[in-house]
């Protein structure tokens, strides 16, 4: 979104390398059944206090912009979203930003689910940047269902932007990015959690070293939807939409956001 922007059943990752896969079991898991041609929005903490668009569906930024930050008026926009089309709309979706570990948060990588230890030493880059993806994730889920009421949605997006700070080493960064999808797949298949990309090829392709080819192997997830940025217009959007080529982390756009007059746009593909 123009950059506004441990738990249960846990598995240790026991083969991190060749596709940074991890033994858990589950379901494949569907996000939010947007219908096709239908226009949402996506707001965060630059909109607090609205005025709130009223389109047909909403997305709601959990943090502040960056990994461990939080959006101070989740609960607000949470409840807008909700309440789009009296209720009846496809489902109030969450977003987290997500970053490489750098700065006053790196510590948050030290430790995690990585190894069975359960700590990192400080020269164990990969080790730091999957349990900081993970730890993120799981700070990011914390701090909205500790709200009350809490915020809950069986869909989230990771917001991946070359707008926050991300490793010059991209297979560093595909070892954050699949921290975070890990912690996701922590949820049993009673309570499944979609996950869903939000980035534009460009940006997809300079922080995980591949636009197409490359996307977290982490069960129970068999694939991901897409959103992607970049569009100029609603019009524009439908075109990407229809666009084969279109898309990265090797599937197609399930949305594609384009901005007008400073609102956010969301299209339905």
């Amino acid at each position: 979104m123009r950059p506004k922007r441990y738990l249960t059943q846990l598995a240790v990752a026991t083969t991190v390398a060749a596709g940074l896969a991890l033994a858990l079991q589950g379901v494949v898991l569907a996000a939010v059944n947007y219908s096709s041609g239908t226009t949402g929005n996506d707001i965060s903490y630059p909109n607090c206090g609205g005025p709130f668009p009223t389109d047909s569906f909403g997305i709601v930024g959990v943090t502040g912009g960056r990994a461990f930050t939080q959006n101070s008026c989740l609960s607000q926009e949470f409840a807008w979203a909700s309440g789009l089309n009296g209720g009846s709309n496809p489902g109030a979706a969450l977003y987290m930003n997500l970053n490489a570990p750098v700065g006053s948060t790196a510590r948050e990588g030290l430790t995690g689910p990585y190894n069975t230890s359960g700590t990192c030493s400080h020269k164990d880059k990969a080790c730091i940047a999957y349990n900081y993806g993970y730890n993120a994730a799981e700070a990011a889920y914390t701090y909205a269902t500790d709200l009350s009421p809490a915020v809950t949605s069986s869909s989230w997006w990771l917001d991946i932007e070359t707008s926050n700070s991300w490793s010059s080493n991209t297979s560093l960064n595909q070892y954050t990015i699949s921290g975070a999808v890990a912690f996701f797949a922590t949820f049993s298949s009673t309570n499944p959690i979609a996950i869903g990309f939000y980035s534009t090829p460009y940006q997809w392709t300079q922080i995980t070293g591949q636009r197409g080819s490359w996307h977290p192997t982490v069960s129970p997830y068999t694939s991901y939807p897409i959103w992607q940025a970049g569009a100029s217009s609603e019009s524009n959007a439908n075109t990407i939409c229809g666009n084969s080529t279109a898309g990265f982390a090797g599937y197609r756009p399930e949305l594609v956001q384009y901005v007008a007059s400073s609102v956010d746009y969301d299209y339905a593909c």
